[in-house]
């Protein structure tokens, strides 16, 4: 268990298993700035070191954290070897993130995994504390199902009993019976002493009712008492049987009497009432009637036995199986367990069901604002408005983090489905106050339709349209159409021929250059990369770039590009640089300088020769971090330019905290800087603002020599676009000598 400091602070101990100084020293600092958590860490460089420190103390630690790759091994070994035999969760660290390893780490038995280039204070604090909330409620299922196992281990001796004690109910009926003359599937009532029979039923720990064939009661032993919460048997005299039982359940019990009364013996399970009718016992009924010498049922010996805290632990365990612990709705398996049986019946009635795929705007800030505890209770309070806007019929779940979903049963049309996400989104679109204050909360609702799908497939077609509607702003609803899918299917052959292509070397770099305008001599040039994409031929960036941020593959392609940009302008006069395009996910990587730094010395070309652009959409989500990982570049002596700027939600901010040698103007600026004032005027602007902060200032995509006129009038220094040069294969770069225009130049 976590504990408590002398600061009041909760105290995390972890044990991190990592080979790399600099990774364990970078976990170390964004664990430090958790701001209610102290963390005492434990650092270790082997598996064989990790084995054995866990299996000496394996509750000395609430987490641990596990490098992929090892000196001595692959982390996920280890993981599979101790996941289920120590208490604290395991997290993997990786480098190299993707869909085949986070099947290897779930199944593995690791709680969670987390890509090295995405980690912050923030990513850790949650993860933690997601992954130590997930194995709490995971040994909470194990106690309740090692509970169910030891209550169903009392049954079967109480079944036991209960067999033993049947013999004792037989032999009530049998000296109750006259012996002779008796065939083998009756028995016959006399008149006897009732001394030995109330001996023999006192004594059974099973409920044993003597009724009427009409359901009177006639005589109960004091279990039977006990069960209905009677303190005497007095209290049971005339009283009908079938009233004891829950009302749904007295049809039933009706039935059975009535076959105990024409001769027959039958078991089932059902309800009884305490005396208040407060409390329900749930019970195993059997019935067994005694016949007169004509063969008629004279009286009904009933026994029973109390399964109520047997179907309480199952209830328990089925609960904790299938319910989210934080808001009470269903969780992901229970929602796919109930959802294929909704769409049979749905199909057979000839209605629709409609999936709902739900994700909350701005909970992030949320989080990061007023603490996880806020968060939790937004979403346990999200859960009950959404169980008021839907049916009894229709079923929710909670999926993790901030997604739901929704199944709405019986709908005519897709009219319904529009009709119930406009009322979550008016729901949600309520003020919300945390922690004293308004906050501002969204919702994005994807809509899938059954239409003979799967429930897998429904569900993946609501979240195609989630991710639609994530896209275009959110805070709205949005169907899933077959566009959405083939968008899909497109995406997922890229990302397969991107991985090819990493592999087998599939990628060319064109190479733009940069003309100052006062001469029109060459000053460097922008690589720019791009693909030979099987069966599509050279295709630009755009095509595929976003798709290698998203999966992560754009660390590898930018290593790529670093080096070979710098071994092919190695044989360039030395003070022609060469500018890369570095994205978010490369940014983040805690050992950028480093590589960076390594490239340049392989290719034997100074650090000043080198110039990365950044735009400010790469830097706006971590802007601490990312002024830290530039000022490391710099100081390797590498460059760093700006780029689109001016394109951004705060750019003069921007520009004041980030180490940069040189802006770029937006192509959106520069295409009617000859015929829009307005454009004109912030061009003009952003050179001045270079030029009074000494700033390289370099204008984008000069299409016609009028707008290199104007720019070069403004005082702009350098250009690059289509007017100098198309971007070019490596091998034609020496032919830049003397610039041109375009049209030369193709």
């Amino acid at each position: 268990m976590a504990v408590a400091d002398d600061t009041s602070r909760e105290t995390i101990r972890v044990l991190l298993l990592e080979d790399n100084l600099a990774d364990m020293a970078l976990l170390e600092i964004y664990l430090a700035e958790i701001e209610d958590r102290n963390f005492n860490i434990h650092w270790v460089q082997t598996i064989a070191a990790a084995r054995k420190t866990l299996l000496a103390g394996p509750d000395s630690f609430d987490v641990v954290f596990v490098d992929h790759n090892l000196p001595d091994g692959n982390g996920l070994d280890l993981v599979g070897e101790i996941g289920d035999r120590i208490q604290p969760p395991v997290i993997l660290l990786t480098g190299n993130a993707g869909r085949e390893l986070d099947h290897s780490v779930m199944t593995s038995g690791a709680a969670d995994f987390l890509p090295k280039d995405i980690i912050d204070s923030k990513i850790l604090d949650r993860t933690i504390r997601y992954s130590m909330e997930r194995r709490v409620h995971s040994q909470s299922l194990k106690s309740s199902v090692n509970d169910l196992q030891a209550t169903n281990q009392r049954m079967a001796e109480t079944n036991a009993r209960r067999d033993a004690e049947a013999a004792n109910v037989i032999k009530l009926a049998e000296h109750l019976a006259k012996p002779p003359n008796r065939d083998d599937s009756s028995c016959h009532i006399v008149e006897t002493d009732r001394s030995g029979e109330e001996a023999i039923a006192e004594a059974c720990t099973v409920g044993v009712w003597h009724i009427q064939p009409d359901g009177q009661s006639i005589h109960a032993n004091a279990q039977m008492c006990r069960l209905l919460g009677f303190k005497t048997e007095e209290a049971l005299t005339d009283l009908d049987f079938v009233s004891r039982f829950a009302e749904p359940d007295q049809r039933r019990a009706r039935r059975e009497v009535a076959v105990w009364a024409t001769g027959l013996a039958s078991s089932f399970e059902s309800r009884f009432a305490t005396t208040e009718k407060t409390e329900y016992r749930d019970l195993v009924i059997s019935g067994c009637p005694m016949l007169d010498v004509t063969g008629e049922t004279e009286t009904i010996i009933v026994t029973v036995m109390d399964i109520t805290e047997r179907r309480q632990a199952e209830t328990m365990v089925r609960d904790l199986a299938q319910k989210d612990p934080l808001t009470t709705l269903l969780n992901r398996a229970a929602f796919m367990e109930l959802l294929p049986s909704a769409l049979a019946i749905n199909q057979r009635n000839e209605t629709q069901v409609a999936v709902l795929y739900i994700d909350l705007d701005r909970f992030k800030a949320v989080n990061d604002t007023y603490g996880h505890q806020a968060g939790d209770d937004v979403l346990r309070i999200f859960a009950g408005k959404l169980k008021s806007c839907i049916r009894e019929s229709d079923f929710a779940a909670r999926l993790g983090g901030d997604e739901f979903t929704v199944a709405l049963n019986n709908l005519k049309s897709p009219h319904g489905a529009a009709s119930v996400a406009g009322h979550i989104l008016e729901v949600v679109r309520e003020p919300w106050v945390i922690n004293g204050e308004l906050v501002d909360l969204g919702l994005s609702v994807g809509i899938a339709m059954s239409d003979g799908c799967t429930a897998e497939q429904c569900l993946k077609n609501a979240d195609l349209a989630l991710y639609r509607c994530k896209r275009d702003g959110g805070d709205r609803y949005e169907y899933f159409d077959a566009n959405m899918l083939e968008a899909v299917e497109s995406r997922h052959w890229c990302e397969a021929d991107l991985k090819d292509a990493i592999k087998h070397g599939g990628f060319r770099l064109h190479y733009q250059p940069q003309i100052r305008l006062t001469d029109g001599e060459t000053t460097g040039f922008e690589a720019l990369i791009r693909w030979e994409r099987p069966s599509f031929g050279l295709v630009g960036p755009g095509e595929f770039m976003g798709v290698a941020e998203d999966t992560g593959a754009i660390v590898e392609i930018g290593k790529w590009v670093a080096r070979t940009a710098c071994e092919q302008i190695a044989d360039l006069p030395p003070d022609v640089p060469v500018s890369i395009n570095i994205s978010a996910r490369e940014l983040r990587q805690p050992d950028l300088a480093r590589n960076l730094a390594d490239i340049l010395s392989a290719a034997g070309i100074s650090p000043d020769r080198l110039i990365i652009e950044i735009t400010e959409s790469a830097v706006i989500d971590d802007l601490e971090q990312s002024a830290l990982t530039l000022a490391a570049i710099r100081r390797q002596g590498i460059r760093v330019a700006l780029d689109d700027f001016g394109t951004g939600y705060s750019s003069l901010s921007i520009l004041k905290r980030l180490p940069v040698d040189s802006i770029k103007i937006d192509r959106s600026f520069v295409s009617n800087i000859c015929t829009n004032r307005v454009d004109a005027a912030i061009a003009e602007s952003i050179v001045d603002l270079g030029r009074r902060m000494n700033l390289r200032v370099v204008a984008e995509c000069i299409e016609t020599e009028e707008q290199a006129e104007c720019l070069k009038n403004m005082g702009c220094e350098e250009a690059q676009g289509f007017f100098y040069s198309r971007p070019v294969p490596a091998e034609s770069i020496p032919y830049w000598d003397s610039p041109q225009p375009v049209q030369a130049m193709i």
